[in-house]
């Protein structure tokens, strides 16, 4: 018997249950358990909208990423980048197995290296190239941060973990690529060899810049420049009118600084 029926059959059998005094007391504790209800509800609520915002995106959708922070209050979005710093710091942790010290560092070191980008944009507001320019600079000199705070041995493996990064996304534009312009396995072959000989190339130019990118920037553009002759070369003319469109919404902006287009 539930507490709803033994109070119904309490109130039935006992007469004295029907004193105004009675009615006022039962009045007065269902009234307080629907407040408790209320405020959990809300609670509740107040707890879904502010844990929504630091929900991880699904990984390279950037687009959706950007109009989703755009849409925050400056809380939800402070929230959010606090959120993924110390996500990233806790994959950077686990792989490099960095010492309490260092995690401390590297917070130090990602906090204010988020605040100088979020003052650059807002001094560059409006203006794209000039926040590429300084974006590329505050990367440069966190990055030399970043070094002095790991080991020799930490280095090599940041180092052999960012060129699998680089391998994995050259994989996944070629299995784009792949789809979109209906490649049979002999271009695939000839295509990854293209890939192969270009990133090579730029690997080499980017040892021999010694961090200063801006130096090489040049040869990088006429690196991909001839990787897409080389590869629009083997094309049908079906998958060559595919493949000059491929990119296009690309143009100007570049892919985290690795190229510009599907190449």
């Amino acid at each position: 018997m539930n507490h709803v029926q033994h109070t119904a059959n309490e109130h039935n059998m006992n007469p004295a249950s029907t004193s105004p005094l009675r009615r006022l007391a039962r009045r007065v504790a269902l009234g307080a358990m629907a407040l408790t209800f209320a405020t959990s509800g809300v609670a509740l609520a107040q707890t879904s909208t502010q844990e929504a915002p630091v929900k991880e995106f699904k990984k390279g959708d950037r687009k959706a990423m950007r109009a989703k922070l755009k849409a925050m209050t400056p809380e939800q979005r402070k929230a959010f980048h606090a959120t993924r710093m110390e996500d990233r710091l806790t994959r950077m942790t686990k792989t490099l197995e960095l010492t309490p010290k260092q995690v401390e560092q590297m917070r130090a070191v990602m906090q204010a290296r988020h605040k100088e980008m979020a003052q650059a944009r807002q001094i560059n507001k409006g203006d794209r190239p000039a926040m590429k320019k300084a974006r590329r600079s505050i990367k440069k000199t966190y990055r030399a941060e970043f070094k002095k705070i790991l080991t020799a041995d930490q280095q090599t493996k940041f180092k052999q973990l960012r060129t699998a990064k680089h391998q994995k996304r050259a994989a996944k534009r070629l299995e784009r690529m792949t789809k979109k312009l209906a490649l049979t396995p002999e271009q695939v072959k000839q295509v990854q060899a293209i890939q192969a000989d270009k990133h090579a190339k730029a690997k080499a130019l980017r040892e021999g810049a010694k961090g200063d990118r801006q130096k090489v920037r040049p040869q990088m553009k006429a690196l991909r420049q001839d990787a897409r002759k080389k590869i629009n070369a083997l094309l049908t003319p079906e998958q060559q009118a595919t493949f000059k469109t491929m990119g296009k919404g690309r143009k100007g902006r570049g892919h985290k600084g690795h190229g510009k287009g599907p190449f």
